[in-house]
């Protein structure tokens, strides 16, 4: 008798009739877990799926993002490139137009000066004029006068 061990019957066949449920509940559970660990993994399948589009539409925004700011920074090199043209264009104007003023003004000064040497000359020849004729008319005066008092002296010689 040996490897031989004796049992109770209806004790074992208690213990099979346990077996027989917990062994289809044990399979049920083990069924669940398996349902409920597939369900996990495809929820986080999902889960990756949507996290790598979202890193999709984030990495396409970054980018889209960096190329209007390159975009931007162009167009501002271009502005800024344009404002410099059109500062040195309106500068080149200032000066073309103040050379100009100055050119008018230097006319101007010019054509008054010779309006006034003009007119210097005119006073001038005019003052001549009167004081020739006023130095004629005093050199008359001047030598009726002397003939005047010559002719008084012999007036008065004649009479004494």
């Amino acid at each position: 008798m040996l490897g031989k061990v004796l049992v109770d019957e209806a004790e074992v066949l208690e213990l099979i009739d346990q077996l027989k449920v917990a062994v289809p509940r044990s399979v049920r559970e083990a069924k669940m877990i398996l349902q409920e660990r597939e369900q996990i993994l495809e929820q986080a399948r999902v889960e990756a799926e949507h996290m790598l589009a979202e890193a999709q539409r984030y990495a396409e925004a970054k980018a889209s993002q960096s190329e209007v700011a390159q975009l931007a920074q162009r167009q501002a090199a271009e502005i800024r490139q344009e404002a410099e043209r059109e500062a040195e264009r309106v500068v080149e104007e200032a000066r073309r137009r103040a050379a100009e003023l100055v050119a008018r003004a230097e006319e101007e000064a010019a054509r008054r000066e010779a309006e006034a040497d003009r007119y210097i000359r005119e006073v001038l020849s005019d003052l001549e004029g009167r004081l020739t004729a006023a130095l004629t008319a005093l050199k008359k005066n001047v030598g009726a006068a002397e003939r005047s008092q010559a002719v008084g002296r012999r007036v008065g010689r004649n009479a004494i």
